[in-house]
């Protein structure tokens, strides 16, 4: 099988490709621990930190996944299939990198989440929150399995990640995973705001622009969109694989 991702052609920030994905994520790892500090250690208004703090990450998660297919010297030469691997692969890790560290607490921790508005160490918590989805304040049942799935799909995309790799790019079962996993990140999205806006928008500020068109509206469409593009990554590379693979013998019968 073709080869599929090109090794950088200088060190690991040798080039300024991976010296694009290095600035991205350091802003959007970042980015959280500092405003929590601006806040509860510099006395910052929590408010306009948290608008602030979303346009952050829907700048860093746009940055991410549009790095891969700009005119950068390290990837010159490469397929727009190759390119849209480096994406797939930079939105699964994004993605688990957000369960493990954002759902998955939340979800063992949501009644203590909510009690604890005025304390550091749920700030990264409620700087979503704040104007932006009072419904993790207090989750229906909806929403707790909308977010008890993202945690599974975190999980087992993860282990379906290092299962690809670890089958050299050859195990298609990782494949049909993500393909599977794609609609039930944009479905559950969807419904999200569907309900919202059918409801008149119950759990976000609307007076904020910020809050209504950032935080609600873009920070939310990643997981809208990005999951296409898996499922077309997915596609090219099943395809890919059972070619690879050569023809199937001809029926003994």
């Amino acid at each position: 099988m073709e080869q599929t991702l090109v090794a950088p052609r200088a060190g690991l920030l040798g080039n300024a490709y991976t010296r694009t994905l290095a600035f991205f994520t350091a802003t959007l790892t970042l980015s959280f621990p500092i405003a929590s500090w601006a806040v509860f250690g510099a006395g910052a208004d929590r408010a306009h930190t948290a608008a602030v703090l979303a346009c952050i990450f829907v700048f860093s998660m746009a940055g991410l996944l549009v790095s891969p297919f700009l005119p950068f010297e390290a990837l010159r030469g490469e397929s727009r299939y190759r390119r849209l691997e480096r994406m797939v692969y930079i939105w699964i890790i994004v993605f688990v990198g957000v369960a493990l560290t954002w759902e998955i607490p939340w979800a063992f921790l949501h009644e203590r989440i909510a009690a604890a508005r005025d304390e550091l160490w749920a700030y990264t918590w409620w700087a979503y929150i704040d104007g932006g989805d009072l419904r993790y304040v207090n989750p229906s049942w909806l929403v707790f399995f909308i977010e008890s799935w993202a945690d599974t799909n975190g999980i087992l995309s993860a282990v379906a990640l290092y299962a690809w790799f670890k089958s050299g790019k050859t195990n298609p079962l990782p494949i049909y995973y993500f393909m599977f996993a794609a609609p039930l990140h944009s479905y559950p999205t969807v419904l999200y705001y569907v309900s919202e806006l059918a409801n008149g928008l119950p759990n976000v500020d609307t007076a904020n622009p910020i809050n209504l068109y950032v935080k609600f509206g873009l920070s939310n469409s990643f997981w809208v969109v990005v999951p296409f593009f898996v499922f077309a990554w997915g596609a090219q590379t099943l395809e890919r694989i059972y070619r690879a693979r050569g023809p199937l013998p001809a029926d003994a019968s």
